[in-house]
């Protein structure tokens, strides 16, 4: 496997273009993840441009899921297939994924895959995370092409699409934040993963009301729902405002934080491993999103179906000393 794009972002691509793809990507990350944007500014130069170019990829491959200018899961599901075909390309020997004649800024799906071949130049990115990632996209497109409102029977299969979306980003980004450390170790994998999946599940939280009302879908899987027996047409009535939140409801989702929090216990045991230059942002990602949990629990008083949580910005900036000493301080 060869590292990305070998001659600069690829061949024809100058200095100013390059630039221009690293502004792109930085754009896409500050507009879509304030939480993670923030984690970069605590990052150097070039490991910061790595993680957006990541980020710029990831978000573009999510709009497509999503179906940004896409009309049927079909079309959704040909264009994540040229997807492959571009990250394939982006990691090849020659590295460059234009094909004769046409203009990288006119297709998002070229101007990532070139921003992306930056960082994996620069970081000796793996493509395996890249390539399951669009799998798990690709699950979500299948669903619903089968008429799915409910996309997984189990908490496994849940499971498998948040190592396929999230866990991989954890394994996309550790040559980047552990500079200088076997990024093989099963250890410091286990725990990349754990906590992108962690990120992932926060967002299933965050997000029950908007996927339903938005794109009709339900992430909490079937035998969850079974087992605290919460129906669809529930949460439909409940989004709605035409019932109250059930108990059932609550209790399903405090399970469903505590799972998720156990995620993050996992995550958080691989940040003394990693050097200290990328302690502190890292656990500013990590508490800073796990704190959206705090917000859908005491805040939104276990409302996701009406209400979107989030963590505002005065409050990111008072937390930050207190995560800054434990990123100084915390020991494996």
């Amino acid at each position: 496997l060869a590292w990305g794009f070998p001659d600069s972002a690829g061949p024809g691509l100058g200095a100013a273009q390059e630039r221009e793809l690293v502004d792109m990507a930085r754009e896409a990350t500050a507009e879509g993840s304030k939480t993670f944007f923030l984690a970069t500014r605590f990052m150097g130069q070039a490991e910061a441009e790595a993680v957006w170019s990541v980020y710029f990829w990831c978000r573009d491959l999510d709009e497509v899921a999503d179906g940004a200018g896409f009309s049927s899961p079909k079309d959704r599901a040909t264009e994540l297939e040229r997807r492959k075909a571009l990250l394939a390309r982006a990691f090849s020997s020659t590295g460059d994924v234009r094909p004769e004649g046409k203009v990288w800024k006119d297709d998002s799906g070229l101007a990532s895959a070139l921003s992306l071949g930056l960082a994996a130049q620069r970081f000796r990115l793996e493509v395996e995370p890249f390539q399951d990632m669009i799998d798990g996209m690709l699950m979500d497109v299948q669903a619903e092409a089968k008429g799915q409102q409910v996309l997984y029977a189990t908490a496994d299969e849940l499971d498998v699409y948040c190592y396929r979306v999230a866990g991989t980003v954890g394994l996309m980004t550790l040559p980047v934040v552990a500079q200088g450390l076997d990024t093989k170790d099963p250890e410091l994998r286990a725990r990349a993963k754990a906590l992108g999946e962690a990120f992932q599940l926060t967002n299933i939280l965050r997000d029950v009301g908007e996927d339903l009302r938005l794109r009709g879908r339900v992430y909490l899987p079937q035998e969850t729902l079974d087992r605290f027996g919460v129906s669809v047409d529930d949460l439909q009535r409940m989004a709605k405002g035409e019932t109250p939140l059930s108990d059932n409801y609550k209790s399903l989702l405090r399970h469903e934080i505590q799972r998720n929090l156990e995620r993050y216990t996992v995550g958080e045991s691989g940040i003394p491993m990693l050097p200290w230059t990328m302690r502190f942002p890292v656990r500013v990602a990590l508490e800073l999103y796990r704190e959206i949990l705090v917000s859908i629990e005491e805040k939104s008083g276990l409302d996701n179906l009406s209400k979107r949580a989030f963590v505002g910005t005065l409050e990111k900036i008072s937390l930050l000393p207190g995560i800054l000493l434990r990123a100084l301080f915390a020991v494996r």
